[in-house]
């Protein structure tokens, strides 16, 4: 950032004197923990009322990406202030009036009325007008609106040649809705000048307390459970990490846990596996003809709980066509 503005021996000093960076570093957390009130803060401002459709959580994320200003990427959220009905300008002024009052305990926000004395005064000041323009306007029968209200468009229909034409034009506003079209601009000209928040990558020193890696949420979130079973069964010492678990690459070793013999066993097979043919196969390997071979009965006991393990995770499922088969349900890397 320094580079950029062209203070060279400002980022300089940074790379050279570790006093220098530890100090900007401290200021920088402390400006940090700052900038995170000043964007709830306007985010309660946007999130009020029916100004936006969009959930809290997600203007959040959004802004920290992208930052806020409402002159250009939220400037919907300007022209849904103007044409709020009157009710809906007062809900909303209402709501922002609580949030600057009583602050969010579910976000951790406490009132900035002491701080922002004249931003309160004048929410305050614009509610207690609108409500009163609209106390007086239903006295009198006359629905309030503005100059940006869809109401004061109307259709004019003009016959010019005999063809009709149509025409948007504005109906004729009283002195109650002028009064309440000025409410309004004044409202969204406080609104651009006080909502603005910069990305949180536009702060020097963001990376030590921002942390926006995608890929351990994505792991989590999105698990690929299959891709990590395979592994598991296909190499069992990247994760046991135990000398017995190596094995040969030319032929699989009778320490390897029994699961992962009858997975290897199992690519071997087509869509249905004769288990008279799978155990001959595990018990050619674990069996007593080996060092540490196994007795008939224990590898039998082994063999029965390894197929049960396969067919808990998916690979297998009882055989309808032959009562002495098993059917192959996954194929590895499909």
């Amino acid at each position: 950032m320094s580079i950029q503005e062209g203070d060279l021996e400002y980022a300089k000093r940074l790379l050279d004197d570790d006093e220098f960076l530890a100090t900007h570093v401290r200021e920088r957390l402390s400006q940090s923990r700052e900038w995170v009130v000043r964007l709830l803060r306007v985010l309660k401002y946007i999130s009020a009322g029916k100004a936006t459709s969009s959930e809290f959580a997600q203007l959040y994320l959004d802004a920290i990406a992208n930052g806020v200003d409402v002159k250009g990427e939220h400037a919907e959220f300007v022209e849904t202030v103007k044409q709020m009905q009157p009710t809906d300008a007062i809900s909303y002024l209402t709501q922002v009036l609580d949030a600057i009052k009583e602050g969010d305990w579910t976000l951790g926000l406490n009132s900035w009325a002491d701080e922002r004395e004249e931003a309160a005064a004048f929410f305050t000041d614009t509610l207690a007008n609108m409500k009163d323009l609209q106390a007086k306007a239903e006295d009198e029968g006359h629905v309030l609106r503005s100059t940006y209200s869809r109401q004061s468009k109307v259709l004019r229909t003009t016959v010019i040649a005999q063809k009709v034409q149509l025409s948007q034009d504005t109906a004729a506003l009283t002195d109650k809705d002028k009064a309440f079209t000025d409410l309004i601009d004044r409202l969204v000209a406080h609104l651009q000048e006080g909502l603005y928040c910069e990305r949180a990558e536009d702060m020097l020193f963001s990376e030590i307390w921002l942390y926006d890696s995608r890929t351990p949420y994505k792991d989590v979130f999105i698990p690929r459970p299959r891709a990590v079973v395979e592994r598991a069964l296909s190499r069992p010492h990247d994760y046991l990490g135990c000398s017995c678990c190596k094995g040969g690459e030319t032929q699989m070793a009778p320490t390897l846990p029994t699961t992962a013999i009858l997975y290897q066993l199992y690519l071997e097979t087509g869509s249905l596996v004769n288990v008279a043919d799978l155990w001959s196969a595990y018990v050619a390997i674990v069996g007593g003809e080996n060092e540490e071979g196994l007795d008939e009965r224990p590898a039998l006991v082994l063999f029965y709980r390894g197929l049960a393990e396969l067919r808990a995770m998916g690979f297998v499922k009882p055989s309808r066509k032959k009562a002495d088969h098993i059917a192959k349900l996954a194929w590895k890397g499909l």
